[in-house]
């Protein structure tokens, strides 16, 4: 029988083992919910919230809701161990790096403009010295009581107003005082002295007033700004309200039926709901001022910070630079068409040089062979007449000879004349010659004897 109660007993152990794995192998769907206390509507929402999720996934889906810090957060969207998260938006654009998008954002009476709709106070005592947020610069060292670990919502909400304002974020960080009390241990804190101002979120004013009527003759908040979206008075400008957002780890259909179950869902009790916000612009501007997050490398010279500090100027540098290089290019090439064409006009008054000279030679031969044949035209006029008178006296010389002798006188005559016709003759050849050296030149001539002569 012990061994058949042993079998029965180890059946039993498997069994309940079984039962255990089956019950503790359902799925689990992990939310992450950034820490705010005291923040309004935040029990009621995030009960609204786990509600929706239980009837968007079903019961075999195990919800876990754990409330977690930014940077906690981060680690776990890093490591993939959270399916869905709940922040504010500056958390919210902050892990855009992360792949989280939003899914659905509160809404409620108190707040009809879900894109206006959370920011913070800085309040001080109202019958202090400081009454501006530039006063509360120039004082010497004050203190600013503000909740740990609210980096992501009333501290960068004031730190962006500093900066739309033109002040010292800077200097203004090195007054803070974390404190790990709650917004309402801090508002005492300023009442009593203790500190000179504290930061606290939007509307938390407004609600912790309600127990203490009598707070704000007492308090007040610097900066007011007043809005008809929100019944606050705030020290900021307004951003978007909390946000339900969704991780790469959660598949299409679960990530649908949470979207259809929370945009369906009725009001809470406390008059909340949830709705779309579409205008996360000022937020990033915000955390881009403030080089903060994902925008942090603004802080240092990198080559990313260069182009977009300078992305217009690069623009114009590269549209003059291609200008100039474009100028240079179609400048280069008219040099080199206008050299080219200048080469071959060289080219061509070369060729018409040497044929100019050719033609030149050619008209100098053919102006000499005129002179050469006007000269022998005048040799053979000018030298005609005192040579035929010439061979005319030698005939009538020899004829007369013939006939017998002759006086000496009458030889005489006629020798003498032939002699005159020679110099006559040797006369024009000295003429033609000086005429081929050097042309013709007016000669001074005595008018009446080449008359007489004539």
């Amino acid at each position: 029988m012990r061994p058949k109660k042993f079998l029965l007993a180890v059946f039993i152990v498997l069994a309940a083992t079984c039962v255990c794995a089956a019950k503790d192998s359902s799925p689990v769907f992990r939310v992450s919910v950034m820490q705010s206390d005291e923040h309004l509507f935040h029990e009621s929402i995030i009960e609204n919230l786990e509600d929706s999720l239980e009837k968007a996934l079903g019961a075999k889906t195990k919800v876990e809701i754990s409330t977690d810090s930014p940077e906690t957060i981060k680690a776990k969207l890093k490591e993939g161990r959270v399916e869905l998260v709940f922040c504010n938006s500056v958390l919210y654009r902050a892990l855009l790096p992360y792949g989280v998008r939003d899914l659905a954002t509160v809404h409620s009476d108190w707040n009809p403009n879900p894109n206006r709709a959370d920011g913070a106070a800085l309040i001080v005592k109202r019958d202090g010295e400081i009454s501006s947020l530039n006063q509360l610069l120039n004082l010497k060292g004050p203190k600013v009581a503000m909740e740990k670990s609210r980096h992501f919502d009333v501290l960068y909400y004031i730190l962006g107003e500093f900066e739309t304002l033109k002040l010292d974020s800077e200097k203004f960080k090195t007054f803070l005082s974390e404190n790990t009390r709650k917004s309402s241990e801090l508002v005492k804190n300023v009442i009593q002295g203790k500190m000179d101002a504290a930061l606290l979120p939007a509307c938390f004013l407004e609600q912790h007033v309600v127990e203490y009527p009598s707070l704000y003759r007492e308090i007040k908040v610097l900066n007011p700004l007043r809005s008809s979206e929100l019944p606050c008075t705030v020290s900021t400008t307004l951003y978007p309200n909390w946000s339900v957002l969704i991780t790469p780890n959660i598949s299409m259909k679960q990530a649908t039926d949470i979207a259809a179950t929370l945009l369906t869902q009725p009001k809470s009790s406390d008059g909340a709901w949830w709705s779309v916000s579409t205008q996360f612009v000022g937020v990033d501007k915000l955390l881009k001022n403030l080089k903060v997050e994902q925008y942090s490398y603004l802080r240092e010279w990198t080559l990313r910070r260069f182009f977009e500090e300078y992305f217009p100027f690069i623009i114009l540098f590269g549209a003059f630079l291609t200008g100039v290089i474009l100028y240079s290019c179609i400048a280069n090439r008219l040099i080199k068409i206008r050299t080219r064409q200048l080469s071959q006009s060289l080219l061509r008054l070369s060729k018409y040089k040497k044929e100019f000279e050719l033609v030149r030679r050619d008209n100098e031969i053919y102006h000499r062979m005129g002179i050469v044949s006007h000269i022998s035209s005048l040799i053979s006029h000018e030298l005609r007449q005192p040579l035929n008178t010439i061979s005319c006296y030698s005939q009538g010389l020899l004829m007369r000879l013939e006939k017998g002798p002759m006086e000496q006188g009458q030889i005489s005559d006629i020798v003498y004349q032939i002699h005159k016709k020679t110099q006559g003759a040797d006369e024009i050849i000295k003429k033609v010659r000086d005429f081929a050296k050097f042309g013709s030149r007016p000669v001074a001539t005595e008018l009446n004897q080449s008359i007489r002569k004539a």
